[in-house]
Parts: structure tokens; C-alpha cells; sequence
């Protein structure tokens, strides 16, 4: 009766521990990352950025304004974010900056893209790419 107790015993244990080891090896294998299309790097590299909204100040407060969103705007935005040597990138079609940005800092050079005359008196000397 022990022998059975300690055969059954053992028989749980294995059968418990080859569970959890196939389960450990399945959702750590590489057939995961076999189905993403980015690498490691890259999407490391897509916590550091957040894609931009415009930022307006209405009624005492700072909120997304969307609208404003257009290619000139980018552009625009993009001469600024080079002027001050901060991190962006486009991809897809979108503006990425960096997510140190805050909210206020980000308002500001929203303001300073929609200011022509603050464009002309800052030019930069690398060309902008194009979005």
C-alpha cells in the first residue's frame, strides 16, 4: 500500500512538473517572435516614443486639438523638433516623438510650428525629411 502511495505520488509529481516545463518551453520559444515582424531593438525603440497631437491651451487648460494635424503642420513641427534636437521619427505616416516631451513643452512647440515668423528667424541647417 505505501509502494502505490509513493508510486502514485511520484507519477503526479512528474506528471505536474512536465506540464509545467512543456507550458514554460511553448510560451518562451521563438515561434512567438517568428510571428512579429519587428525586431527586439525596434520595438524597445517604440516605448521611447508616442505619436504627436497637437497640443492648445483653451479655458486654462492644455487638450489634444487633432484638427490641426496636417502635413504643413508636421513639417512645421518637425523644424522645430530639429531646431531644439529632440527625438522624433516618422513612421507610417506618423510623427513620433520622443515620450520625455512633456505636455508643456510639446504645447509650446505646437505654438511655435503655427508661428510662420518663428519659423523664418530659426532656420535649421539639416534638410527636413519628408513625412
Amino acid at each position: 500500500m505505501k509502494k502505490k502511495v509513493v508510486i502514485i505520488f511520484l507519477a503526479l509529481v512528474l506528471i505536474i512538473s512536465g506540464k509545467f516545463l512543456f507550458q514554460k518551453w511553448y510560451f518562451n520559444s521563438d515561434r512567438i517572435h517568428e510571428r512579429q515582424e519587428e525586431t527586439w531593438n525596434e520595438r524597445i525603440s517604440n516605448y521611447k516614443y508616442v505619436e504627436y497631437i497637437p497640443i492648445v491651451f483653451q479655458q486654462d487648460e492644455l487638450i489634444d486639438a487633432r484638427d490641426l494635424l496636417s502635413k504643413t503642420h508636421v513639417k512645421n513641427v518637425i523644424h522645430v523638433l530639429m531646431f531644439y534636437n529632440e527625438e522624433f521619427k516618422v513612421q507610417k505616416g506618423k510623427l513620433l516623438v520622443s515620450s520625455k516631451i512633456d505636455r508643456k513643452t510639446l504645447w509650446n512647440y505646437t505654438t511655435k510650428a503655427n508661428d510662420s515668423v518663428w519659423l523664418v528667424e530659426h532656420q535649421i541647417e539639416k534638410q527636413i525629411p519628408k513625412t
